[in-house]
């Protein structure tokens, strides 16, 4: 199986819990496929100048997370989603899944499995093209401990 390539953006705010909030979701993707190296990751920044700014990127790429620039952003400094999917395929074009999630999102080991059966059926039925969407759902039980696993 080809690789998923993950890719979010880190719309960084000065607020010290939600850069602890960014770092545990950046911990928490190098953790989904530490053996395997399905999982390719990119963190795209934005014009952001802040210090947490600047911790998190120095994060990421300790963590082996790839580093670029929104190639492009809205009047408000907000990257349209369109633009880093496109960015994305070009950078890392040997990708099965291409995904978008927003920095604040914490996923179990399960997505990887979940990825690689939907992979497996696409294949078999010749399905060359899908798109997965999930709802947001907040349990604080769930972030708690998946937090506490990364402070």
């Amino acid at each position: 199986m080809l690789p998923l390539l993950r890719h979010t953006t880190a719309l960084v705010s000065r607020l010290l819990a939600l850069c602890q909030v960014y770092a545990n979701t950046l911990r928490n993707w190098v953790s989904l496929d530490a053996d395997n190296c399905r999982v390719r990751t990119i963190l795209y920044t934005t014009n952001s100048t802040g210090v947490d700014s600047h911790v998190l990127t120095e994060l990421a790429d300790q963590l082996g997370w790839r580093i670029f620039p929104a190639p492009r952003l809205s009047r408000h400094g907000v990257p349209f989603v369109k633009e880093l999917y496109l960015d994305a395929e070009q950078r890392v074009p040997d990708c099965s899944f291409y995904a978008y999630s927003n920095g604040d999102i914490l996923y179990s080991r399960d997505i990887i499995e979940t990825l690689e059966e939907v992979s497996r059926v696409s294949d078999f039925m010749q399905i060359r093209s899908l798109q997965e969407t999930g709802p947001r759902i907040t349990r604080l039980s769930a972030v708690k401990q998946v937090s506490k696993s990364y402070t």
